[in-house]
């Protein structure tokens, strides 16, 4: 059963010179009085859902950038922290500055990872990946600049270590070629050490998931990328150790495209998902990948409909299960949001999808600490671009 998003339409303005909550039904319910979990943040401008992580309070803070030139890279990022039920508590934006990843430090700040444009004294302007620390209120801290001239650097992922310090995963372009470029830095941003090319095959371009560090300290990241000159593009996981050093990468996929989402550590291995065209029910289906320690595929599901779907975050479940969140193609061929949840062998248990007349995406999903879900997305009303935070139980029902 779908939820028809379109219902819930924003009616009032927060005049704090930013950010707007609130939601109104065409059948006079309006989701902040009816109690349902449903919300929308954004301004006239487009808005992106990028991420979003609990909080130790928790709540959520929820990542997004605000296309303010429709150009696509002169962003400006901004932040709200929502309450356990959805209540806007703070919100603060940082201009020129596009954040793609952000996690919550040891005391309570967050540490986000993203880009920026940069011109050096000759007057040349290129894109860099940028490193930024604040508090708990959003106030930046600190902020590291990592780039070289007459190449683009984006921050894809970034996550925290053990020592206390970061590992960012970025790409670099140049010469019309992308590699992938993991970092790692101290607590306080300097840099510990950098391997950008010499973890990727030559000649072919890497386009950058998620990174994080495993239970052995060893560094796993996921891209898309050709297995060889000239083929398809599969999805890919790369285990390094902490010098760079390959442990394992492996391929993911069949003859036809293959794209990565995110890839999560779980016992006994890791779950992956993505989106494959060589397998399923037609165009573009969710694809879901359980490896093992070295990264073999033990299983792989696919879901979705007839026409191009992708799946974009995974999270494993209380009960052993998988929970999935990305798109899927409806019957007037726009996307909806795609909620799956699986069993502990990938096995769909159920579907929800939520979306009205745009296209509707979910960007990631999390579990709550009751065994529900929290759902982060972009949606599309009446040519306007939001982001949506839903919250459902354990069957994907709204709550409260």
């Amino acid at each position: 059963m779908k939820v028809i998003l379109d219902r819930f339409l924003p009616f009032f303005l927060i005049l704090f010179s930013t950010i707007f909550l609130g939601c109104e039904s065409n059948e006079k319910i309006n989701p902040d009085d009816s109690g349902l979990f449903i919300r929308l943040l954004g301004e006239a401008e487009d808005d992106f859902a990028f991420d979003v992580v609990s909080t130790p309070d928790n709540g959520y803070i929820c990542l997004g950038n605000t296309d303010t030139t429709s150009d696509g890279i002169t962003d400006e990022l901004f932040l709200i922290k929502l309450n356990a039920v959805g209540e806007r508590e703070e919100g603060i934006k940082i201009p020129s500055f596009r954040g793609n990843s952000i996690k919550v430090t040891i005391d309570g700040g967050y540490i986000i990872v993203g880009d920026s444009l940069t011109t050096d004294s000759t007057g040349i302007t290129d894109l860099n990946l940028v490193l930024l620390r604040t508090d708990n209120l959003g106030q930046v801290i600190w902020s590291k600049t990592f780039g070289e001239n007459d190449r683009d650097e984006t921050g894809i992922s970034v996550n925290t270590t053990t020592d206390g310090g970061f590992l960012v995963l970025g790409n670099i372009s140049q010469n019309n070629q992308i590699s992938g470029w993991v970092i790692r830095t101290d607590a306080n941003g300097e840099l510990v050490t950098s391997f950008p090319r010499e973890i990727n095959l030559e000649d072919v371009s890497v386009s950058t998931s998620n990174v994080i560090e495993n239970s052995q300290g060893d560094f796993v990241w996921s891209a898309t990328a050709p297995p060889t000159i000239g083929s398809e593009t599969d999805m890919l996981a790369v285990i390094t150790n902490i010098n760079g050093g390959i442990i394992s990468r492996t391929f993911y996929g069949g003859s036809g495209i293959e794209e990565s989402g995110e890839i999560q550590e779980i016992t006994g291995g890791y779950i992956f998902v993505g989106s494959t065209e060589s397998s399923g029910n037609g165009g573009k289906d969710v694809f879901l990948v359980r490896l093992n320690d070295a990264g073999t595929e033990v299983w792989s599901q696919t879901y979705g409909s007839i026409g191009n779907d992708a799946g974009n975050s995974v999270t494993q479940t209380q009960d052993g299960g998988f929970i999935v969140t990305g798109s899927i193609t409806n019957d007037e061929q726009n996307t909806d949001i795609y909620v799956i949840k699986t069993d502990s062998q990938g096995n769909e248990q159920w579907t929800k999808t939520f979306g009205g007349g745009g296209d509707d995406s979910g960007i990631k999903i999390l579990e709550t600490t009751d065994g529900g879900f929290l759902i982060f997305g972009t949606v599309n009303f009446a040519n306007n671009t939001m982001i949506g935070v839903i919250r459902t139980n354990a069957q994907g029902e709204l709550v409260n």
